[in-house]
This record gives structure tokens, sequence and C-alpha cells, in this order.
């Protein structure tokens, strides 16, 4: 017994020496005049070891820690800053305290600023995302970046059901629908120029238009790495949660494809990935359903029994306002555009069954008309059934407000129906004006098995 303890007390003077010297083995914390929290953290634990065998008493627990209600998830809170925020900046002779300074001039918390003259990370938390990576830009070339909503992770603690459900930014769904059924969104990259955005985190709806009106050159859409993934379903995973990952069309884009990767590393069965053979309202409507299929506390194999019957009943329509866009984005070509504006006809998209967008028709006229839109979709939407109704517009609130009153209008037994903004997914195609109608008819949870 005396020789443990002698091992025991060496250990903690080690440790203690070791945690003394952590400010010398990293310079931020030198700059900031503290040790390292983590080594802090183990000193810690040993040094309650080390009471208890000296004096053989424990300290008495306080009764709200016995009852367990001492630290309840009412009683965590985030913090006054939203984003856990992390960028590199690559280049030559980076100057990191310029860095650390120009990072302290933010409404910020947690900041951490480590690396060489040639690669410097940055760890902060803050609010506004975009200015973390707009003030790494001045300094070097930005090539890593994330921002993880730190109030969605706090929300795990009040999850219902043991299913999670994961979607991708490409999937249009109302923001007040992702707060109430505690949706887990993987932001979507897309860039102007040499410039990378974060799909609704570093980059909102309004600011994209904003910027495809103004660009010479079409932007482009690149699918988040598989890490983006990863990071979400190891958290899900670590609080006990099974994953259905609803996917947008693999063949429209590479998404799902680092979806799945991502979870080819998780445990066997913890992760499922869905591909929707849709794209926005399309594989958001699928995503809000499984949402709501989890919140009934149905399994994952009942969440996805759920998403493979409602697939093919899901339709999509979509319609330009200006084919240019298209046309630039390298989706249509420049004489179908031609052929178009002077037969005045204006194609409607639709996805196909094997997840494609193909042709649904035309419209007689030119630009993004409501009723015209309303009408292709009416036709295959039976009188008798309840339907979910979701619609998008790409900067267009009067015409998908339009869109709304003429579905309400003429169909006598829709369930829902919400508007949004169209995000990048087939905004980029579409461009400003367009509008999008997806409907899906109403689920019988109860069929599942």
């Amino acid at each position: 017994v005396n020789d443990l303890q002698t091992l025991l007390q060496r250990g903690l003077e080690r440790a203690r020496d070791s945690l003394a010297n952590t400010p010398r083995l990293l310079p931020v914390l030198r700059q900031a005049g503290v040790v390292d929290a983590g080594a802090q953290g183990f000193v810690d634990f040993l040094e309650g070891i080390w009471a208890y065998v000296e004096s053989g008493r424990l300290d008495p627990v306080p009764a709200d820690l016995e009852t367990g209600d001492a630290f309840s998830a009412g009683d965590f809170q985030v913090g006054e800053h939203r984003y856990c925020t992390e960028c590199v900046i690559e280049g030559t002779q980076l100057d990191r305290e310029a860095v650390m300074q120009a990072m302290q001039r933010l409404d910020s918390s947690s900041l951490v600023v480590a690396g060489s003259t040639n690669k410097v990370r940055v760890h902060i938390h803050v609010n506004q995302p975009s200015e973390v990576f707009l003030t790494a830009e001045s300094f070097g070339a930005v090539v890593q970046q994330k921002a993880d909503d730190m109030q969605r992770q706090h929300g795990l603690m009040n999850h219902s059901g043991n299913v999670a459900i994961v979607v991708d930014s490409g999937a249009d769904i109302p923001d007040a629908e992702i707060e109430r059924l505690a949706l887990h969104i993987v932001p979507v990259r897309l860039s102007f120029g040499d410039k990378e955005y974060l799909d609704r985190v570093t980059l909102s709806s309004e600011e994209f238009y904003r910027k495809l009106k103004e660009s010479p050159e079409a932007p482009k859409t690149s699918q988040p790495p598989a890490q983006d993934f990863s990071r979400v379903y190891s958290l899900l995973t670590s609080h006990n949660y099974q994953v259905v990952s609803v996917g947008i069309s693999t063949v429209l884009s590479g998404t799902t494809s680092a979806a799945r990767s991502a979870a080819s590393r998780q445990p066997e069965g913890q992760v499922r990935v869905f591909d929707t053979l849709n794209a926005s309202c399309g594989q958001g409507l699928l995503a809000m359903i499984a949402a709501e299929a989890a919140e009934r506390g149905m399994s994952a194999d009942q969440v996805e029994s759920v998403l493979h019957e409602m697939r093919p009943k899901c339709r999509i329509f979509a319609i330009a306002n200006d084919l240019s866009y298209a046309v630039k984005g390298g989706r249509l070509k420049s004489w179908v555009k031609w052929l178009a504006d002077h037969m005045h006809l204006n194609p409607v998209l639709t996805a196909t069954p094997h997840g494609k967008l193909g042709l649904a028709g035309f419209h007689l006229g030119r630009g993004a008309q409501p009723d015209r839109l309303v009408g292709s979709a009416l036709k295959h939407m039976q009188p008798e059934q309840m339907y979910r109704v979701l619609i998008a517009h790409a900067n267009n609130p009067q015409g998908a407000a339009a869109v709304r009153r003429a579905v309400l209008a003429l169909h006598q037994r829709i369930h829902s129906c919400h508007l949004t903004e169209a995000g990048t997914a087939l905004g980029v195609h579409l461009g400003p004006g367009g509008l999008i109608l997806a409907f899906a008819p109403q689920p019988d949870f109860r069929a599942a098995p």
C-alpha cells in the first residue's frame, strides 16, 4: 500500500510539473497566460484521488447532485456566441500574432490561433461566421472552414425519439420547420470566383441571389466534404441516436455519396443514408416526413420504410423566370433558350423516377407564372387525397404567395402548405424569380411496420 501511495504521490507531482510547462509547449497558451485546460482537468482528477488516499474521507455530495438534477438540460447554456467556427489560413510569412489581434476585434469568445508561418488554424466562437472568414482572407487563402451550430448541438439533450434526421442544405425547408423538427443541417459549399461560402451559414439566400445577379460567371456548388457529415454523425451517435441521413439525388450531386462515405466510418447500422432521388422542396418534404416519423418514436428501420413508401409519391415542379441562368450554369443549351424565347414557351422541370432533372412540359408565355405552375402540379394530384405542399422561391416571395393562394383555392384537401426561400441546389440554375412546388400525400404513420 505504501509503495502505491508513493507512486501516486510522485505521479501527481510530475503531472503538476507537466501542467505548469504547457504554456512553453504551445505559444497560444503562453500568449494568453493560461495552462492547458484538458491537462488542468486531469491534474484536478488526480488530486481528488490523492485527497481520498491521504485522508480516507469523501467530501459530502450536494443533495441536488444525488438527485441528478444539478446538470439538467434546461440549466445548461450555450453562451452568447452560437457558432463554433474554424478555418485554416495558408500563405507565406503569416503573422500569428496579427491574426490573433484581428480575431480579437470580433464579437467572439474561445479564441485559439495556432500554426506556423505557412499555415495558421483559427478556432473561435461567434454569431457571424462570415466575419471570421472575411477577416482570415485578409491574411491568406482560406483552405478549410466550418461553423457548427452549438445551439443545435445543445438541442440534442431535448431531442424526442431515438432517431435523428440529417439533411444537407440543398433541401429547401422553412427555418421554423427545421427548428420544430430538430433537423440537423450539413451546409453545401458554393463559390463565386475564388471565394467559398457555406450555404445559409456564411451566405444567406438574399446575399446569394444578389451575387447571382452581379457575378459575370456562374457560381459553382460543391458537395460538403465527408468530414462535415462525420462530425454531425459522430455527435449524434455519441448521444445514442441512430441516424437517418436524407440526401439529394446522387444523379444531381455528389453530396449523398459524401454522406455515405462518412456513414461507412460509423459503427455498422448506426447511420443510414437515404437517396431521395429528388432535390430542393422534394428532398425537403421527405426530410420533414422522416423527422415526424422519428418524433413519433419510430425506429430507424421504420423511418426508412416510410421514406421508401413516400419517395415515388413525392413530386416536384420548377420554372425559371429567366432561362439565361440555366444556360450560364450549363444545365440548358443556349439554342433551347433561343427556341423557347422565340416560341414564347417556358419549360417546366421535374425530378424523374431515376433522380434526374427532366422536362415535365411547357408553359405558354415567358417568365415564372404562378397559376401555370400550379396547373402543372394539380394534374398529378388526386382530388380526394390529402397532400402536404412545400413551395420555394428564388427571391420571388410575391410569386410564391400567389402559388400558395392558388393551391389552397383549387385543392380542397391540403394538410399543410409551407413557403421558403430556394437555396443553391436549384437556385443556381433557376436564377432570381424562379418558383418550385413540391407535394406528397399525407403519410399514414400507423401503417409503418
